[in-house]
């Protein structure tokens, strides 16, 4: 530590020199003027410690040198001297500031000890001040981080709080009281946390607290104040202060979107689970109608064949008549499974959804039991969609099948048909429906409902809970109507109340414009006048029943097993080809390669494309080729009108 530095003021320099030299045996560096514009000089050279000012100078009043010294030292300290004549002007400098006086003539014992007095009186001045500073430091800080904490404590978006082991609740943040449905914090704080909890896991938490002194990672239903009910994700921890006083602390999480987030996950999950058995199914169905369809085609045209003989007797005639009756009810099971595997054939057209709804609401009170009603709701003057107006009736009907089953006492049965509107951000009322115009109709009965256990299954085909038998279900109906509004690019959604009664709704997507198609003229059955048809299927039974009937009907035929066959036979036949039937899906060449075959010779015959499932799109080049379309299992009438019409044909052979 330097020495104190000590500036002497004085106009008689005997005083100076004095007083001088005995401060500098102490030890103090001393600095002496006899003016008051030295001492004001000497001062601007360095720091000073302590001023001994005579009130009496020459040029000014020491009293004058009080401010401008303080101004150049803040914590310097003034020592006055003075002679009795002036103790009142001493007593006057001391109440403006300075730190003591000393009267001539001066004593050594008195100038050392007012010096020494005076030095230890301005550290201690440093000192507390320093003290202050750092309390005022400290505080700061202090109030910096209650700031901080107190803006976390309200700012985080999970409720925290303490409160006694009995629940009263003593301190909380605003996102507490927001979650648990408060007005305001005081009327939580007078509330008790244990209130909303429900009992179970109240009694359970409780004991945690006083066994372990904390409890984790709870969840469960919250009953909140305002009347929700909320999912809560809960910590607690028992606490105790320096005074011994025992609190539970905790936070709560609002974790009710999260919650209905996850279900909506697994809910997507267990859809896209069902899609994909549902797909798998399909396909391995329309695998099997495929083949069956081969079959099926083989039995009718056979039994068709026989049953037109002139010679045919009667008994037998009609035995064929049941073969017919039972193949073309085969015939529309396969469809049913065709249409649940979205691959039979459609014929779309543009269909005004009320006028086929108020007809099929017609037909259904003729034809279900009169202990059903039947009614009809329309909400909008035109609904038109580009369908299938046969396979969408069909849905309807077999929806209408399923609502009978489920009222043996009877009931209402209530079609209601209303156009709405998707917008971007609108909940879909089925996953996966795109933004846009949909025509929504809704079948519902007040039926008995349909079993949770069973619902999952209930687009499945086969899938039933009838016994198997005559006049019973097959477990196709539900599947058909799936895969036709599956083909329809539409969807169907399901809701149901065991005991009160089940609602399928059918989104399909509705047109911009409304105006009907002509209906198509009716073809008069006619016969061949020796035209050569070159006729392609994989299938022998098929392929030898199909050019029976076209034989029986006065055409000639070439039969080939495939479209390389098929060619071969094209190139080498003699006499012209005047139409092309062939099947599309065929081992080795099917009827698209024999199309392009085809139009690279450049051959100027129609193609007629026989198909079990939806046929696949073709190029436009070759679409123009195909005149015309025949949906297996094929009928002979249906063969005749097709091919008669496109060959022209007129009258009888």
């Amino acid at each position: 530590m330097h020495p104190a530095r000590i500036l002497i003021v004085d106009d008689d320099e005997g005083t100076c020199r004095t007083l001088a030299m005995i401060l500098r045996r102490e030890g103090y560096h001393c600095e002496t003027a006899q003016t008051a514009r030295e001492a004001l000089e000497k001062a601007g050279r360095g720091s000073l410690d302590v001023a001994i000012l005579d009130i009496l100078l020459p040029d000014r009043p020491g009293m004058d040198l009080l401010t401008p010294l303080r101004e150049k030292h803040p914590d310097i300290a003034l020592i006055l001297v003075t002679g009795y004549a002036s103790l009142q002007s001493a007593v006057q400098a001391l109440e403006a500031g300075a730190a003591g006086y000393l009267t001539k003539p001066i004593q050594v014992d008195e100038l050392l000890a007012k010096v020494r007095n005076t030095l230890e009186h301005q550290r201690l001045l440093r000192e507390n001040r320093r003290l202050y500073q750092e309390v005022q430091r400290e505080l700061a800080e202090r109030r910096r981080a209650e700031e901080e904490r107190r803006r976390l404590f309200e700012g985080i978006p999970i409720g925290v709080y303490r409160m006694t082991p009995e629940g009263q609740f003593l301190e909380a943040n605003t996102a507490l009281v927001e979650i648990l449905g408060y007005p305001d914090r005081e009327s939580l704080l007078q509330g008790n946390f244990w209130e909303h909890v429900p009992a179970p896991e109240r009694a359970r938490w409780q004991a945690d607290l006083t066994q372990a002194g904390a409890a984790h990672d709870l969840e469960t239903q919250l009953r909140c104040h305002d009347g929700r009910t909320i999912w809560g994700r809960l910590n607690l921890q028992r606490v105790q202060d320096f005074q011994g006083n025992v609190y539970d602390e905790g936070s709560l999480e609002d974790c009710t979107a999260h919650r209905e987030a996850e279900e909506a996950l697994r809910e997507k999950e267990r859809e896209l689970i069902q899609q994909e058995r549902l797909a798998a199914v399909g396909q391995l169905a329309a695998g099997i109608a495929h083949d069956f369809n081969n079959i099926l085609q083989g039995i009718l045209t056979f039994a068709e064949l026989l049953r037109g003989r002139p010679d045919m007797p009667t008994e037998a005639r009609e035995q064929l008549n049941l073969i017919c009756q039972l193949a073309e009810r085969a015939a529309r099971m396969v469809r049913q499974i065709l249409d649940f595997s979205r691959q039979s054939t459609i014929r779309r057209v543009q269909v005004d959804l009320t006028a086929l709804l108020a007809e099929t609401t017609q037909l259904l009170r003729r034809i279900l039991p009169e202990s059903i009603e039947v009614h009809y709701r329309q909400e909008n003057p035109a609904c038109w969609v580009q369908a299938d107006p046969a396979q969408l009736q069909q849905a309807l009907l077999n929806l209408a099948a399923n609502a009978r089953d489920a009222m043996p006492e009877g009931g209402h049965l209530t079609l209601r048909l209303t156009c709405i509107a998707l917008a971007e951000d609108t909940p879909r009322p089925v996953p996966g429906m795109e933004a846009g115009i949909w025509a929504r109709i809704e079948v519902t009965d007040t039926g008995t409902g349909i079993a949770p256990e069973v619902l999952p299954h209930i687009f499945e085909p086969f899938f039933t809970t009838k016994e198997w038998g005559a006049g019973t279900g097959t477990g196709l109906g539900l599947s058909q109507v799936y895969g036709i509004i599956q083909q329809h690019n539409g969807h169907i959604g399901v809701e149901t109340e065991m005991g009160k009664g089940t609602t399928f709704t059918l989104y399909l997507p509705l047109l911009p414009i409304e105006e009907s198609l002509p209906e198509e003229e009716l073809v008069t059955l006619v016969r061949g006048k020796g035209e050569l048809v070159l006729l392609v299927e994989d299938e022998p039974t098929v392929r030898q029943a199909l050019q029976g009937v076209l034989e029986e009907l006065n055409y000639r035929v070439l039969g080939a097993a495939n479209g390389e066959e098929a060619i071969r036979l094209y190139d080498r036949s003699t006499d012209p080809v005047a139409l092309v039937l062939t099947d599309v899906v065929m081992p080795r060449s099917g009827g698209k390669a024999l199309i392009e075959a085809l139009v690279e010779r450049k051959a100027d015959v129609p193609v007629v494309l026989m198909t079990g499932h939806s046929p696949e799109d073709l190029p436009e080049r070759l679409a123009d080729r195909v005149a015309g379309r025949l949906e297996k299992p094929v009928r002979a009438t249906a063969l005749a009108q097709l091919v008669g019409q496109i060959l022209g044909t007129k009258g009888g052979g």
